[in-house]
């Protein structure tokens, strides 16, 4: 009778083996610690980064902007130039100091038969006078130069104004397109999740043979397609983060997040008959009128110089002469000169019609783009205004049709669950889904930009 084998694990057979799994358990638990340091890390970072308001990104684009600091100085420069003086209505003083040096030969005969002749005769002259010229009229023109330099003032703080409003449109649209990407993302990222359980459910259900692989497959692409268009967006928001960190003068590779998120602006906008007229605020029309008011003033100085000009003269002077040799050896005169100068003009070969001409010419330039600014800021107020009540309406259809959209998901994957649709059903329900997100943050993005751009136009 033959006896069985039995076979006994010695210790030392044992050693090993509880020694590879301490090893292998070991080495998970520093992967798993290595993890969670990694994640917690990253966590920390995404914590620090500074949060940023549109409030906030406004200020620092206008307190860093070089244009702004620029226009500015300018103003400084109208504002210096803006006084009485450099218009010509203040008397202008001069003086004048002269010394004259002669060595000459002198030979005079007079009536009584005397006779001089000198050689080597020496004259020193000396003039001194303060003078004081002083326009009284000049055809209004110093009035009307004045009124220029007041306009030419104005106009530059109305470009400083449009400058900045310009500032806080750009340095706006960036930063809601920065929030509509954020929200597509965050779009995408709930149907990646749908996707995977689309995924889960296909491979299971090729893996049991109920379903062809090929639905499997094309779920996995529609997964992939979603994680690239993920990384896309991703990249786009790295691209407008890089743009508004130039528009408020920061350091281009600096990162931060956004404290705001996309929604609907608080106050709605005006009846369209209120907001038809404002285009007259706009800041572009405002500077065609100051414009059109410093052409004006143009004119009226041009025409002015057909008029006489009348000055004030007043001179106090003093000479003195002396001579070596002579009828006179000392001439000296000391005592004020008042007197007032008509200057006519009578031809300057027709330089002032022209200039006139000129300048009427530029007036009727201003005024055409005036009209044509005006039809150009009715139009676009009309288009951005028939976007913002489009928008509006599709918030409220898209508001509705992704909780249809979520209850047709849910039933579709129970359905294909059950075998009762296939795999390219439920792909156009979950599709349907996901372009409704879209369409609602496209949306509430349109009315956000409707509402800047008539803000914009209005000067609001």
């Amino acid at each position: 009778m033959k006896t069985k084998k039995t076979f006994k694990f010695s210790k030392k057979t044992k050693k090993p083996m509880l020694f590879k799994t301490s090893f292998y358990l070991s080495f998970y638990h520093f992967l798993l610690f290595f993890f969670l340091i990694s994640f917690k890390i990253n966590a920390q970072e995404i914590d620090t980064l500074q949060k940023i308001s549109l409030q906030d990104a406004i200020k620092q684009a206008l307190d860093k902007n070089f244009e702004i600091k620029i226009l500015e100085q300018q103003k400084k420069i109208t504002q210096t130039q803006n006084n009485w003086g450099v218009a010509g209505a203040l008397p202008r003083v001069t003086g004048n100091l002269g010394y004259n040096f002669s060595n000459t030969n002198i030979k005079q005969e007079f009536s009584n038969g005397n006779v001089i002749n000198n050689s080597g005769n020496n004259t020193n002259a000396i003039n001194a006078n303060i003078g004081v010229t002083w326009t009284l009229w000049n055809g209004n023109q110093m009035f009307f130069t004045k009124k220029r330099l007041e306009l030419q003032t104005g106009l530059v703080q109305e470009q400083q104004n449009f400058l900045v409003q310009n500032t806080i449109f750009a340095v706006s649209e960036n930063y809601f397109q920065i929030l509509r990407l954020q929200q597509q993302i965050k779009n995408v990222e709930t149907f990646i999740k749908i996707l995977q359980t689309r995924v889960f459910l296909a491979q299971k259900s090729f893996e049991i043979g109920t379903k062809d692989k090929t639905d499997f497959l094309q779920a996995k692409i529609d997964l992939q397609e979603q994680e690239v268009l993920q990384n896309t967006q991703k990249n786009q928001i790295r691209e407008l983060k890089t743009r508004l960190n130039r528009l408020t003068i920061n350091n281009p590779n600096a990162d931060f997040s956004l404290s705001d998120s996309l929604a609907l602006p608080k106050e709605s906008l005006e009846d369209w008959k209120i907001l038809e007229n404002k285009y007259e605020k706009n800041i572009q029309f405002l500077i065609l009128n100051k414009q059109a008011e410093i052409l004006l003033q143009n004119k009226k100085e041009v025409q002015a110089q057909n008029y006489p000009t009348v000055t004030l003269n007043a001179n106090y002077n003093f000479v003195n002469s002396r001579n070596s040799a002579g009828f006179a050896l000392l001439n000296q005169s000391l005592g004020p000169a008042v007197g007032v100068g008509v200057q006519i003009p009578i031809y300057n070969g027709g330089i002032t019609r022209t200039n006139t001409q000129v300048a009427k010419i530029n007036q009727d330039i201003n005024q055409l783009q005036q009209e044509q600014l005006k039809i150009n800021l009715k139009n676009e107020l009309f288009v951005h205004y028939q976007n913002y009540q489009n928008a509006l309406k599709n918030i409220e259809i898209e508001k509705q049709t992704i909780i249809l959209a979520e209850e047709n998901n849910k039933i579709a994957e129970e359905r294909f669950k059950l075998l009762q649709i296939n795999a390219l059903q439920l792909r156009q329900v979950q599709l349907s889904y996901i372009q409704s997100l879209t369409r609602l943050t496209n949306a509430i993005f349109e009315v956000q930009m409707a509402v800047l751009r008539i803000k914009f136009i209005t000067n609001n």
